[in-house]
């Protein structure tokens, strides 16, 4: 062994205790998530600010990450698990978790990743994390994957999983599918939904929604089975465009509360061509509003 050299170590297994994306003021990286982890090693031994090195491309374009959820809660107790927000490296950020830990018998009962740590060339100053592992908590194993809580009122339900294999994830109570079938399914009805099934920590006031943000000169098609009829939204820099039927389609839609007013004030010529003047009583549409539809809105 090379003088100065920290020694070698192989693969473990360890739960995340926090996470720190390449914003947070106390990443070391400055460029990729990193977490504080606990490992499996019958020492609980800490590792702090590990890098997260998912398979994928490395370049500057190409580049893909994943952010593990941390431990908030005892799945056993329900209870959450207050954690030091910021830890150093080395040792002395390392201790600051022991007196919680102390409160956790079995660390599968901790709600947070279980992850799987490499060490580049074996060193053990060179951790990094490498994918993750099935959470010993969970009943169903990789698919339907339901935690088994004691406390809890509920189970996350798993309608979207087919018997078969399947391309599935979950966060946050959302599903994304891709089954053997190419079907594609997103499922936003759960969230939002901590790690272990109860409600996330810290409380989220915004979830389940889907977000597209589109440059400018970008637009999205439906087809269906490369038929020209089609659905297509587009946007000319001031106006959003809905093309109903083809591409291109150029017949305008009538904007009805404007056509109501226009209808209800227009007059006919009597015979010696004289205007014979708005209508009387209720109008045609005001005493039929059934004409105008409550569920389908434009801004004209």
């Amino acid at each position: 062994m090379a003088p100065g050299h920290p020694g070698t170590r192989g693969p473990e297994s360890g739960y995340v205790l926090a996470v720190y994306g390449p914003d947070h003021p106390d990443s070391i990286g400055k460029a990729t998530v990193e977490c504080d982890v606990v490992l499996e090693d019958g020492h609980r031994t800490i590792l702090t600010h590990v890098p997260v090195c998912i398979p994928g491309s490395s370049s500057p374009e190409i580049c893909s990450t994943w952010r593990p959820n941390p431990v908030r809660r005892n799945i056993d107790t329900g209870l959450p698990l207050q954690f030091p927000t910021a830890v150093p490296l080395g040792i002395a950020g390392a201790m600051r978790y022991s007196p919680v830990l102390a409160l956790v018998s079995d660390l599968s009962a901790m709600d947070g990743d279980r992850v799987k740590i490499d060490f580049i060339g074996g060193r053990v100053d060179r951790p990094v994390i490498t994918q993750g592992m099935v959470h010993p908590r969970a009943a169903g194993g990789q698919l339907g994957g339901d935690l088994v809580v004691p406390w809890a009122t509920d189970t996350i339900p798993h309608p979207m999983i087919p018997s078969g294999q399947a391309l599935y994830q979950r966060r946050g109570g959302a599903q994304a599918l891709i089954d053997e079938g190419g079907n594609i399914a997103i499922d936003t009805t759960l969230a939002p939904r901590g790690p272990d099934g109860g409600d996330p920590i810290p409380p989220q006031p915004v979830a389940g929604c889907v977000t597209l943000n589109l440059k400018q000169s970008a637009s999205i098609t439906l087809k269906w089975n490369n038929n020209p009829t089609v659905l297509r939204i587009s946007h000319d820099g001031a106006n959003i465009l809905m093309e109903i039927g083809s591409v291109g389609a150029t017949e305008p839609v009538i904007l009805g509360n404007r056509f109501k007013t226009l209808f209800d004030g227009h007059t006919h010529l009597d015979s010696t061509g004289a205007a014979t003047g708005p209508p009387q009583g209720p109008s045609l549409m005001s005493a039929n509003p059934q004409v105008l539809s409550t569920k389908v809105h434009l801004d004209g």
